[in-house]
């Protein structure tokens, strides 16, 4: 799986997919993430699978494993330039809510810093404030730097366009 998905070559996708196909619950989560990193490495590279890879990204944001769910979020942002998964970026922001499910606090930090980077990707103004919120924190001082560059990155002119829904 791991090395269809670094071939890069469209050719790997209809593999791929079948695979993916076979990984169903909570239980195989690390599979589908295997699997969904090698399609999004697919679709990096362009061609006809970028909207194909994108469509199957939108179907496991709704996926049983939290996990793969919210990789899917980032990947689209991060990727494709598209908001599907907004919601799931936006709850990444709390402390709270990352504290409750469980994470360390250097995962915390991690998701936290992704988060905003894909949110500032995506430009979204519904963030904004948590974003101040961050970069005025001494709480972390990573997630502060994330929030503060975030913040400087969304003055500057925006540059290329994505898929966004």
């Amino acid at each position: 799986i791991r090395g269809l998905g670094l071939s890069r070559s469209p050719k790997a996708v209809p593999a791929l997919l079948a695979e993916l196909a076979l990984c169903r619950g909570v239980e195989t989560w690390e599979e589908r993430v295997n699997i969904l990193t090698g399609l999004t490495n697919i679709a990096g590279a362009g061609g006809a699978a970028h909207e194909e890879v994108g469509a199957v990204l939108r179907r496991h944001l709704e996926d049983p494993s939290p996990i793969v769910a919210r990789n899917a979020a980032m990947w689209l942002a991060e990727r494709f330039g598209d908001s599907s998964g907004v919601g799931t970026l936006r709850s990444l922001l709390d402390w709270k809510y990352l504290g409750g499910q469980g994470f360390k606090p250097e995962d915390q930090e991690l998701l936290l810093c992704r988060a905003i980077q894909c949110l500032a990707k995506l430009r979204d103004e519904e963030s904004l404030e948590a974003l101040r919120r961050h970069a005025s924190e001494n709480r972390s001082y990573k997630v502060k730097d994330a929030a503060l560059r975030a913040l400087d990155g969304w003055k500057a002119p925006r540059s290329g366009g994505g898929t966004g829904s």
